[in-house]
């Protein structure tokens, strides 16, 4: 226990009996000033989470600033214990005019960025939200809220132990419109496994803004490509691909388009609406028997159809597994295209 947060530990009783817990400083000192709080409660799995603003956009260290028209980002990330089922993330408190994108920590994911979008007119001024995340854990319906104690810290001098009554908050500053915003849209609803998906990005500059605006991505899961390039000088639109390997991690994945752009001595990094990139298999696969059974020291045909979707047309391999001992099967392959 380095004394940031709680020490913790799930211990499974081997039979009953009497069992002691010992506390002790790290090195045994002891005293008046050594005081510490135990808390023995049956275990259930469950989750925490933690937020912190990402570097990519971070105006202030003590609060997420929204700007009108755009959005800010904020990463989200669990802390599973013996729970890895999906988790959904939503924010409590924000004030009228601003809205926060949809989004599901899924199953196994490590994290999630969510952004909150500022409408045009949205009043400038702060508020205090709560990110919470929902899940069903064993059949109980769990809540909890985001710990944005890091952010705290950073705004209290580096203090260790923030109030806890402000841990689970995260102020929040609407701010006057940038000279520029971010469109992102997905050019088709989902990215197969071994295909391409284009993104487009528009900007909206203000007048005197013609520079060139440099884009990133935020959130892109692992072996998933980005063919980036950035909107070019007096141009409001670009086109960027995404390509997935074979063994990209299936899902739906949050991912958030920012751009970076200098106007005079001003640059200012602003962030898109949230965007979820659905992964999927690129191919489904039907096998049709006609209702037929393999006779003993027989043989039986069967069909294998596959329905290619998003794109996919490289050859398809087929091989049946789990088969009963005695039983083979060839493997087989579909050409391309077919």
């Amino acid at each position: 226990d380095t004394g940031k947060d709680d020490a913790r530990i799930d211990f499974k009783v081997p039979a009953d009996g009497d069992y002691t817990v010992n506390v002790w400083e790290l090195n045994k000192r002891g005293g008046s000033e050594f005081v510490y709080r135990i808390r023995a409660v049956p275990f259930e799995p469950g989750f925490k989470l933690l937020a912190r603003q990402l570097d990519a956009q971070k105006t202030s260290i003590d609060k997420m600033d929204v700007p009108q028209g755009s959005a800010a980002m904020v990463l989200v990330r669990p802390v599973r214990v013996e729970y890895n089922g999906p988790i959904a993330i939503s924010v409590e408190g924000l004030p009228a005019g601003l809205t926060a994108s949809p989004s599901v920590i899924g199953t196994g994911q490590a994290d999630t960025v969510i952004t909150v979008n500022a409408a045009d007119g949205a009043a400038l001024g702060g508020a205090q939200v709560r990110i919470v995340g929902t899940a069903d854990v064993n059949g109980k319906k769990v809540v909890e809220y985001a710990d944005c104690s890091e952010m705290l810290s950073l705004a209290l001098a580096n203090l260790p132990w923030p109030p806890r009554n402000l841990t689970n908050r995260m102020a929040l500053s609407v701010t006057e419109k940038p000279f520029f915003t971010l469109e992102a849209k997905l050019d088709a609803p989902a990215l197969g496994r071994g295909t391409t998906l284009p993104i487009t990005i528009t900007a909206k500059r203000a007048d005197d803004f013609k520079d060139p605006i440099t884009l990133a991505i935020q959130g892109l899961p692992a072996n998933v490509d980005l063919g980036n390039k950035p909107i070019d000088k007096d141009q409001n639109q670009v086109q960027i691909t995404l390509t997935s390997k074979n063994n990209a991690a299936l899902g739906v994945h949050s991912i958030v388009i920012t751009g970076a752009g200098k106007r005079g001595d001003q640059q200012i990094t602003v962030v898109a609406s949230a965007l979820n990139l659905d992964l999927r298999m690129p191919i489904d696969l039907a096998l049709d028997t006609a209702g037929g059974k393999i006779p003993v020291n027989g043989k039986l045909k069967m069909k294998a159809k596959v329905n290619r979707i998003l794109g996919f047309k490289p050859p398809v391999e087929v091989e049946l597994k789990n088969l009963p001992k005695g039983v083979t099967a060839p493997k087989v392959s579909i050409p391309e295209g077919a």
